[in-house]
């Protein structure tokens, strides 16, 4: 759900280009999602992490279907021609398919990710949720950005305070793998958080 809301909440003569989903680090009280965004530097101010988090209620209350949808590895390379991450990952990730050369995607909406799942039925399971944090990840070939959020099931109550808690701990730079060769981080600035 990161990546549709990602990928659909810039302006579009800005290519966002999406990299990975590091896989969960539950201890870590955030999930995650690696992007290029093209725009260097970038410390999102609060409103703009207030207005990334109200995109994602509205990507959670449209109850889009997670659509599994298993594809030849081919086709998806097709598909992600354009994302130089994606190219790189789709070759490893049908390697170690049962089938040796299929890709398993998912599709909510409009927007298409490669994963290996499992995902939970509809986006409508998602309840409070927060984006928190930006975090630049430099490497010698490209600046990406980890944007953290925090997020409760639907109908699960909790209050404000302990809701804060929650997205305090957020904030902290998720430790989840970082994407390809990426080795370093810089250190987190005051602009990247709530």
């Amino acid at each position: 759900m990161l990546g549709a809301l990602l990928e659909s909440s810039f302006k579009d003569n800005l290519y966002v280009e999406l990299c990975s989903y590091p896989s969960p680090n539950v201890r870590s009280g955030s999930f995650v999602y690696d992007v290029d965004i093209k725009i260097p530097e970038w410390e999102p101010t609060k409103e703009e992490l207030r207005t990334l988090s109200g995109e994602m209620v509205k990507l959670s209350l449209a109850a889009h279907r997670f659509e599994r949808l298993e594809v030849d590895a081919s086709v998806a390379l097709k598909m992600f021609a354009d994302n130089r991450f994606k190219t790189q990952q789709i070759p490893q990730m049908a390697a170690q398919s049962t089938s040796g050369n299929t890709v398993v995607v998912y599709r909510i909406g409009d927007f298409v990710e490669v994963s290996r799942g499992p995902m939970m039925a509809d986006t409508s399971h998602l309840g409070k949720v927060s984006i928190v944090a930006v975090h630049p990840i430099e490497s010698n070939e490209v600046q990406l950005f980890r944007v953290q959020g925090v997020a409760l099931p639907r109908g699960f109550l909790l209050n404000h305070f302990a809701y804060g808690v929650l997205e305090k701990r957020a904030q902290q730079m998720n430790s989840g793998r970082l994407p390809l060769n990426i080795s370093s981080t810089k250190p987190q600035t005051q602009a990247s958080t709530l």
